[in-house]
């Protein structure tokens, strides 16, 4: 065409990202309908039209229904304008929000991964550790634990607005290890880096890992308490269990990666 206004239907779609297939669906119902139609019906449009077919391809992508942006066009005005993009702002945010925590997981469980494949099961080491951020659980008074009480704590969790993806660890009150015991669980607690109601204390902790399925770490426990023992070294503070390398990275549970933590002080 001479008149250098028109852009054709092939370049309308590579400026604004909406297949060809969509544009003559929008054309047909109505909803972004070509300033002109040349020969044989084809579809020219103007440089005015990218504003509305930007506006329709996000909205699209953040899940509004063909009907909903139809209705919207049709009798659009400053206010709902500024209703309609305040309300998507809220959405994109909350997705922004829960894309940053699925994030922070999967970092999480890196990183985790990253020191496992590197640690020497045999191995007894008193590591400097700085205070780490955790979601804790209520205290659990029972005497013996299921899987009920894991159960409360994920609602507990969930309650509270915590994502229950984080890794999951136990914490073994100072008490009950006093006893060389570490029944029961004192409470659960999630590794996270944000929300979190507590912290894992700042300091030295004797640290050991072991291979073994969950709630099968008592000789990971044994040698750290023969460890301390040997080396005349007090507890000071609880224990910290938690997983490495779980279901998420192993097949055979009994190769999971336990780490346990004791703070404790020379």
């Amino acid at each position: 065409m001479k008149n250098k206004q028109y852009m054709t239907i092939s370049e309308f779609a590579r400026l604004t990202g909406i297949k060809r297939a969509n544009l003559i669906f929008y054309d047909k119902i109505g909803l972004l309908i070509p300033e002109h139609r040349g020969m044989n019906e084809y579809r020219y449009y103007t440089r005015r039209q990218l504003g509305s077919a930007y506006l329709i391809a996000a909205l699209r992508e953040l899940g509004i229904g063909i009907e909903e942006i139809k209705h919207y066009a049709r009798g659009r005005t400053p206010e709902q304008m500024i209703n309609l993009f305040q309300a998507q702002e809220e959405k994109i945010q909350a997705e922004i929000t829960k894309l940053s925590r699925m994030q922070e997981m999967m970092r999480l469980y890196t990183n985790m991964a990253n020191e496992a494949l590197s640690v020497d099961t045999d191995q007894i080491v008193i590591l400097k550790k700085k205070r780490e951020p955790v979601f804790l659980g209520c205290p659990i008074e029972k005497s013996q634990i299921g899987d009920e009480e894991m159960i409360s704590f994920y609602n507990y969790a969930e309650e509270h607005g915590m994502e229950l993806g984080y890794p999951i660890g136990v914490v073994i009150a100072k008490h009950i290890l006093e006893n060389r015991s570490i029944d029961p669980v004192y409470r659960y607690y999630l590794k996270v880096t944000q929300g979190a109601n507590g912290y894992k204390p700042a300091g030295l902790y004797a640290t050991a890992y072991g291979r073994c399925s969950y709630g099968q770490s008592h000789k990971v426990y044994e040698r750290l308490f023969q460890y301390l023992k040997s080396e005349n070294i007090e507890i000071y503070g609880d224990a910290y269990e938690e997983y490495p390398l779980n279901e998420i990275a192993m097949q055979d549970e009994e190769e999971y990666l336990v780490k346990v933590e004791i703070l404790v002080g020379k």
